[in-house]
């Protein structure tokens, strides 16, 4: 046995058997120690990576289902501003921004860092990765727009059915002082009232009007006052007090025409943005469900 060894020994690396074990083999040993060592490194790292990867994947997940719920109540949320805008009345508006959809969290782990995640990580299906981590990027982008113009959306819409509305405050101050400053105005000009077809109608619908509930109301007023004191103001020949209420008069019904377009124009804006949500949240629901099967095949192959 010790001749065969010695002799493997010197067949292979030219030494004697004592030679062997006194240098080459602690050498060989050595060397396996620093492989294994170098083998235990990399497992750790590996391992180490592998659960940051398993965190930042399962928080990328659900913040996106954080999205989605939020989503849910945006789209509640302006629905319920479009249910507004449909009535045909003045109303004190209120729109919800909600919190929770915002992508900053998912941003802040960084698109770089994202894509080394959801793509780099996996060794299969490569190509459908990268469609759904675009996809992902792409409704997060949208998200970020659409905060900011549900808020210059709603904002502009206040303001321009405000302006609409202070126009008809100021228009209507002048048709009601005109009625209360009949007494005066229309005894010293010697003219009777109830003689005069204009003055007697708009007098009598003005009273009309005042007795309806809400009659403050522009479209209530519109259809109760506006409407009817245009058509017999503008006879062939009204008196003086006719040309003269007749501009007030006409200021007001255009500031509820434009009251009611401008309502159109947004309820329609905000019927985009509700479509443009669902389409993130399809998108959104198909990026998990994506994973979800990919990740769970994984876990029962494992």
């Amino acid at each position: 046995m010790d001749s065969l060894s010695t002799s493997i020994w010197q067949d292979i690396f030219g030494v004697s058997n004592e030679t062997a074990f006194q240098t080459i083999v602690p050498a060989l040993i050595a060397i396996l120690i620093f492989i294994f060592g170098l083998f235990v490194k990399w497992l750790g790292g590996w391992n180490k990576n592998h659960k940051e990867n398993t965190q930042k994947r399962k928080f990328i997940f659900s913040q996106t289902e954080v999205l989605l719920k939020a989503l849910s109540k945006q789209k509640n949320s302006i629905e319920k501003f479009i249910e507004m805008l449909k009535l045909n009345k003045i109303v004190y508006y209120e729109f919800e921004l909600i919190v929770t959809l915002d992508p900053k969290h998912i941003y802040n782990i960084g698109s770089n860092e994202i894509f080394r995640i959801l793509v780099l990580s996996f060794f299969t299906k490569k190509e459908k990765r990268l469609e759904f981590f675009n996809s992902l990027v792409k409704q997060l982008d949208l998200i970020d727009a659409l905060q900011n113009q549900f808020k210059t959306a709603f904002d502009d819409t206040i303001t321009r059915l405000s302006k609409y509305w202070h126009n008809w405050n100021e228009n209507i101050h002048l048709i009601g002082d005109f009625h209360d400053n009949w007494v005066t105005d229309l005894l010293s000009e010697n003219i009777n009232k109830i003689t005069d077809v204009f003055l007697k109608t708009f007098f009598t619908t003005y009273h009309d009007w005042t007795q309806v509930e809400n009659y403050t109301d522009m479209y209530v007023a519109e259809a109760e006052l506006i409407t009817s004191s245009i058509n017999v103001a503008k006879l062939s020949q009204p008196n003086q007090y006719g040309k003269i209420i007749l501009k007030p008069l006409l200021e007001c019904r255009d500031a509820v025409k434009n009251h009611r377009n401008y309502r159109q124009i947004k309820i329609k804006e905000f019927e985009k943005y509700i479509t443009q949500l669902n389409d993130i949240e399809n998108e959104l629901v198909k990026f998990l469900t994506f994973y979800n099967y990919i990740l769970n095949s994984k876990t029962k192959r494992d």
